[in-house]
């Protein structure tokens, strides 16, 4: 479930362009960016540690990936990631119903 969530979170910002720093906590040389997020995030549930992924704007705390997933579904990332106005507009928005085939002839 762990990695799923990560993956997840890692296609959201990346099919939203939003640039990002993925921290591998398990990694012996993330000792101090393991500690940061154990003292800064919010564990939920009966879970007395935050499960990753946990998502941060530098170093404030924004949320868990199911935040990140709901602020996805409801088009509103830009105050999730605290992000500023000129950064909210940086934000890739998709266009749907639009075949491959039919952006030719669009243009």
């Amino acid at each position: 479930q762990v990695e799923k969530s990560q993956q997840r979170a890692v296609m959201i910002l990346e099919s939203k362009n939003i640039p990002f720093i993925a921290i591998d906590i398990t990694d012996p040389g993330q000792e101090d960016a393991k500690h940061y997020m154990n003292e800064n995030a919010k564990p939920k549930g009966h879970n007395r540690v935050p499960m990753t992924p946990q998502i941060f704007n530098e170093a404030e705390y924004c949320g868990d990936f199911d935040d990140l997933d709901m602020a996805n579904e409801t088009d509103s990332l830009g105050e999730f990631l605290k992000l500023t106005e000129e950064e909210k507009k940086g934000i890739k928005t998709g266009i749907t119903g639009i075949l491959p085939e039919d952006r030719a002839k669009a243009k």
